[in-house]
């Protein structure tokens, strides 16, 4: 009778397992059906656990010496597991051969610290500082407490969609760089994109800072893929290198992002390490939704994560170099 009840408990654990193991699973295998849905696409944001999850079903099988099983699973999600490696292995090696530093910052209008970032801005050498959710507040501060940057484009709104470039003065930005807006060419965002043209050396270069809608419904969803898409081609037009920096509301794995990796643009997260951004608060149990892409890999020197000022999102810092 022991023996028998002993036997059921491990029965029930082994199918608990699976069950634990299949929903990660299909999780995983959803998401790739994002253009179909935007539900569906909301399941990519999460591979990361799915395949957190997927290991951690194999462990427990082994530690309790369901061989079979955990070899089982081993073998439906190792793929899964592999494709994750670029984000996970940091293979960089920094270098100190860049030429231009640009900052990221998504400053939540509500709970930033904003004298904070005030004093880390005024700290900073980076030659361009682009700011999403730039309300009136933040430019009161930064007009009054800026020493070394100056505001060239501004848009703030008391919504989270202002936006706002600064350039600092003694910037290796030539004097004939261009600040322009993209405006949205959707109705539903009324949002716009900041566009730098530059040099780099004997080189052009584009640099578009884009803050797209979240994937809260379908229409905002569709509106965020339309950004993203927008952005990408826009950019694929311009002369020289190019650059995508900002809120993208959107993972690595998700329908709109794989569509910018087809249209030729590069991940700098890739190969640097697991380095979610958003929400800042879950350290590395978040997502990453605020990116850098370019159109060459050889552009990028160094890619890191900065503070987060008690907002929701830590910032990105990237350093860029002539090749």
């Amino acid at each position: 009778m022991l023996f028998q009840q002993k036997m059921d408990k491990r029965a029930y654990t082994r199918v608990g397992l699976w069950i634990i193991f299949g929903l990660s699973t299909l999780g995983y295998l959803l998401g790739y059906l994002g253009n179909l849905s935007w539900s569906l696409d909301l399941l990519a944001h999460f591979r990361m656990l799915y395949c957190t999850t997927m290991a951690a079903c194999v462990s427990v099988a082994w530690l309790m010496r369901y061989w079979r099983t955990g070899l089982s699973m081993l073998a439906i999600c190792i793929i899964p597991i592999t494709g994750l490696w670029p984000y996970v292995i940091d293979w960089s090696q920094p270098g100190q051969d860049w030429k231009l530093h640009i900052l990221h910052h998504n400053l939540n209008h509500v709970t930033a610290d904003k004298q904070a970032f005030l004093q880390h801005l005024n700290a900073s050498e980076a030659d361009l500082v682009f700011i999403q959710e730039y309300d009136a507040a933040l430019a009161e501060i930064l007009d009054q407490g800026l020493e070394h940057h100056e505001v060239m484009l501004a848009q703030p709104r008391h919504d989270a969609f202002g936006i706002a470039v600064l350039r600092h003065k003694q910037s290796k930005l030539p004097q004939e760089t261009r600040f322009e807006w993209l405006p949205s060419p959707s109705s539903q965002a009324q949002v716009s994109a900041i566009a730098v043209s530059t040099r780099m050396s004997d080189s052009e270069l584009t640099i578009l800072s884009l803050h797209a809608l979240p994937p809260i419904s379908e229409s905002y969803a569709a509106t965020r893929d339309q950004q993203i898409s927008d952005a990408g081609l826009w950019l694929s037009q311009r002369q020289g290198d190019k650059v995508l920096v900002g809120d993208l509301n959107a993972t690595p794995w998700c329908a709109p992002f794989r569509k910018l990796k087809e249209m030729g643009f590069l991940d700098t997260a890739v190969g640097r390490g697991w380095k979610p951004t958003w929400p800042a608060s879950l350290g590395p149990f978040g997502i990453p939704i605020d990116h850098c892409l370019v159109s060459s890999d050889r552009l990028i020197s160094q890619r890191e994560l900065g503070p987060s000022f008690d907002s929701d999102h830590r910032s990105v810092s990237i350093y860029l170099r002539h090749h």
